[in-house]
């Protein structure tokens, strides 16, 4: 499979730190493209550290449950943490020669002086628990890598490049 021909007007952009201006931007601008003609390919260009994991993931769902448009995602340069889950949502995933995807282990950030009580704490390892479980799903779904493959990139905090992005069945073609 070779990269699909988009018309102009039919790409969109995820760059920087996933937040919920982008979240809110891209789930408008692809449904506009589908409503506009839902056959023809929509490019999502991806150069992201990631970001919020509701975000990603809501974006990701949304992508792949409730709009199910012919998406093309390309990774220019990185797609990491939460990217990596966005950028899987594409039909067909590109990546660029010097592209990589970045995997760490999930984290929380906390209010600078905040004092969280041992329930609170407990309900979060909980919520963080889950989330780590449904991003190694997501990736193993979406890849040739197993759940225990994925959860070892997570604790290696793995750099992958385009060839081994293409080999694990993270992309479906380097350009």
């Amino acid at each position: 499979t070779h990269m699909y021909k988009v018309k102009s007007g039919r790409n969109l952009w995820l760059t920087e730190t996933l937040d919920w201006e982008d979240l809110m931007a891209t789930t408008l601008n692809v449904q506009q493209l589908i409503e506009q003609n839902k056959k023809e390919w929509i490019n999502l260009y991806i150069t992201s550290y990631g970001g919020n994991i509701d975000i990603g993931f809501a974006l990701y769902e949304f992508i792949r449950q409730v709009a199910k448009p012919k998406l093309q995602t390309v990774i220019l340069r990185k797609a990491g943490s939460m990217a990596v889950v966005v950028a899987l949502a594409g039909t067909h995933r590109i990546i660029s020669r010097s592209g990589v995807f970045v995997f760490h282990d999930a984290s929380q950030n906390l209010a600078e002086d905040s004092i969280i009580g041992r329930k609170s704490l407990k309900m979060m390892v909980g919520l963080l628990d889950k989330d780590i479980d449904d991003y190694i799903k997501v990736v193993s779904n979406r890849s040739k890598l197993t759940r225990r493959e994925v959860f070892g990139l997570m604790q290696r905090e793995d750099i992958v490049d385009a060839k081994t992005a293409l080999k694990f069945g993270l992309v479906h073609e380097i350009i």
